[in-house]
């Protein structure tokens, strides 16, 4: 299982990021991870990656960064009102409790005189768009983040493929997602894995597998995995003549992340 994310460790932070065809610096890296997770996210919650210096920031302060960004004393001079918003108890319990834990020193000064609860359990009906930011990365006692990437990876081509379709006709049922149409049913497969065309055979078992479940009904079966130097089109993987279903092996680009926004402004 491939992971990304970070972790706080006695010498610091660790972050462990995607990496991926023209994403290879750290700066491009973060600004991958940031985009990607966005389609996890409700609006509110969503990062610009414009808004940090991304060669600097790592993924533990830009997220801090964020969920102190809706409270007033972030910014005593905002470039733009912020309109009120109600906050429940059990939203004001998880603030306090991931404010007296944070090491940021905004977030420190807030929690003066507050003891951290050891049993502290996060709410489920906490709605404000920072609990969800807080939720993401902190568990009640510790900061931390460690994401599967081949579901972080289906759930943004999900996304994607329902801005291109009637999304009726989109379902998820991991690891798989379906489109269904009048003319059959195509099945994709995303999959956080560095191929080589030329090295088919090192992945013949992975193939073999995506073969043998192909369910009745799917005529066509696309294993997507992350765009190379070395693997830019499609490329056809199998044909199963019994069941008239093509199995195609397809490399993703991430178009919809600029690098440039990796740039501080």
């Amino acid at each position: 299982m491939r992971k990304s994310g970070f972790m706080v460790t006695k010498r610091g932070v660790r972050e462990i990021l995607p990496k991926t065809y023209k994403f290879d610096a750290v700066a491009h890296r973060r600004h991958l991870f940031l985009k990607m997770i966005n389609f996890t996210l409700a609006p509110e919650a969503r990062f610009d990656p414009r808004s940090y210096d991304l060669s600097k920031e790592n993924l533990r302060h830009i997220f801090t960064k964020k969920i102190l960004s809706f409270f007033q004393f972030a910014n005593f001079r905002p470039e733009k009102s912020v309109p009120l918003k109600r906050i429940l108890t059990d939203e004001s319990l998880l603030f306090r409790q991931f404010f007296a834990l944070s090491h940021h020193p905004k977030a420190r000064w807030m929690a003066k005189g507050i003891v951290p609860k050891q049993d502290f359990e996060i709410s489920k009906r906490c709605r404000h768009p920072a609990c969800e930011l807080i939720a993401t990365i902190f568990d009640g006692r510790e900061t931390k983040l460690m994401i599967d990437l081949d579901r972080l990876f289906a759930k943004v081509v999900y996304e994607r493929i329902k801005l291109k379709n009637d999304p009726k006709t989109v379902s998820m049922e991991y690891p798989y997602i379906h489109i269904r149409n009048g003319s059959g049913t195509t099945r994709v497969i995303p999959i956080w894995k560095s191929v080589n065309p030329e090295s088919l055979p090192k992945h013949r078992r992975m193939i073999d597998r995506q073969i043998a479940e192909l369910d009745e009904g799917v005529d066509r079966c696309f294993v997507v995995v992350p765009k190379r130097d070395d693997f830019r089109c499609h490329l056809k993987i199998a044909y199963d003549e019994d069941a008239h279903t093509e199995v195609k092996l397809v490399p993703y680009s991430f178009t919809f992340c600029d690098r440039r926004g990796c740039r501080r402004r």
